[in-house]
């Protein structure tokens, strides 16, 4: 067996956007609560979960495999670092994907306060 070096920072990477991806598990019971009052019926609950959570996963499925035909095997864990530094486009996504995480911690203490 060979010895292979893992580089932890990676690991925490992957942890961070895991975590980002499926946050609003946080406030299933909220959404639940919400569709319930409207629809007595829990069947609406399960068909809402279960088109969001695939329409999420096809968008980073294609993702995944857009960066992937982008920049083959020089692609980097985060897509976005991919892009050149120097590439408008590249700084700008790089800086919504930031707003976009900074914008989703109210969710999760959101859910936490009216527990």
């Amino acid at each position: 067996l060979t010895s292979t070096s893992y580089n932890h920072a990676n690991w925490l990477v992957l942890a961070s956007l895991l975590s980002y991806c499926f946050v609003t598990h946080y406030n299933a019971p909220r959404y639940y609560n919400e569709i319930t009052e409207k629809d007595s019926n829990p069947k609406s609950f399960i068909s809402v979960s279960i088109i969001s959570y695939l329409t999420a996963a096809l968008i980073y499925i294609g993702t995944i495999v857009v960066s992937l035909q982008l920049f083959g095997a020089r692609s980097k864990s985060f897509a976005l670092n991919s892009f050149s530094p120097l590439d408008p486009l590249g700084t700008i996504a790089r800086l919504t994907f930031g707003m976009s995480v900074l914008a989703s911690f109210p969710l999760i203490f959101l859910s936490i306060r009216t527990w």
